[in-house]
């Protein structure tokens, strides 16, 4: 298992555990509009850095992508979010498990 540290809008700190085998987020059929999802913007893949958002489009045509699907997504503060999935949840309240 690997930790996995998430930082939102309001810069307090998660941790999740994360299994390395799960690679749910690299399938386009497992991730619709509407779920909340934690991705990386491009700017952030050096350092992993995590958004979160609300799914609005899916932008990756393909099934499947090695990185993560890419997504538009919706941030607390309403604001358009881009980049690919690093972990879904179906419900905003799963994450805070």
């Amino acid at each position: 298992m690997k930790k996995l540290v998430l930082r939102n809008t309001l810069n307090l700190i998660k941790e999740i555990n994360i299994s390395q085998s799960d690679d749910t987020h690299h399938w386009r059929k497992n991730i619709n509009v509407g779920d909340f999802v934690c991705l990386v913007k491009k700017e952030h893949q050096r350092t992993g850095e995590l958004s979160c958002g609300i799914v609005q489009r899916l932008l990756t045509s393909k099934a499947r992508h090695t990185r993560g699907i890419k997504v538009m997504a919706l941030n607390d503060q309403g604001e358009k979010i881009y980049g690919r999935v690093q972990e879904i949840y179906k419900d905003k309240n799963e994450k805070k498990k």
